[in-house]
């Protein structure tokens, strides 16, 4: 079981309290990697121990299933699954159906393909000549998020969708296939996450 940090204890506290006060419609805002999710975990365990249910919804399949995992080892609870698709990969086939809906979907790529190997070279997790020197889309974060802004604006503006040229498109798959390959799914980072990101991202919500 997961013991919850104190800024995280009292996250969970201040939502059941605005409950107890009558306020349903309650929201929790915490800074990126501060454990959102561990927090709604305790406070479902907190409903389902006075004999209440939960219901947890998600845009994307495969934050629910995160839901699911930080369930089981936060609160050892087990629950239900349902999901728009099954079939493995089929996520990759899914798309928004709105202008706004597609806008945050690649919005969400821009902000993190950068940002997430500027942040991995910072605390030394890998080196930067881990990464491709030249690319369509640039190497530094600020280049990249430049880039594709750009190219989506030179695309898209006026138009009833949103749209990458084929070669920014191609990149940025290049790009998020080599940041699983060399962040992601090396266990390294997964020592480095616990051991430096962690505490940095506690200090930094405790201060606020």
């Amino acid at each position: 079981m997961m013991q919850l940090r104190p800024y995280q204890a009292q996250a969970k506290d201040a939502v059941l309290s605005e409950w107890n006060k009558g306020y349903r419609k309650t929201l929790l805002v915490l800074p990126t990697g501060t454990g959102k999710t561990v927090v709604f975990s305790k406070v479902v365990e907190n409903q389902v121990s006075r004999g209440g249910r939960a219901l947890i919804l998600a845009h994307r399949g495969e934050l629910l299933t995160q839901a699911a995992d930080k369930l089981r080892a936060a609160c050892g609870m087990e629950c239900a699954l349902e999901k728009a698709y099954t079939q493995q990969g089929y996520a990759n086939k899914l798309q928004p159906c709105t202008l706004e809906g597609n806008v945050v979907r690649i919005s969400d790529i821009i902000a993190y393909v950068g940002k997430d190997r500027q942040d991995a070279t910072n605390i030394q997790m890998v080196h930067h000549t881990a990464f491709p020197t030249t690319s369509v889309i640039g190497t530094i974060n600020s280049e990249i998020i430049n880039n594709l802004v750009v190219n989506i604006i030179e695309n898209s503006y006026g138009q009833p969708y949103i749209m990458l040229d084929e070669a920014h498109f191609k990149a940025v798959q290049s790009a998020k296939r080599e940041n699983y390959d060399t962040i992601y799914a090396k266990e390294p980072g997964r020592v480095i996450l616990k051991r430096v990101v962690e505490p940095m991202m506690q200090r930094f919500a405790m201060r606020t």
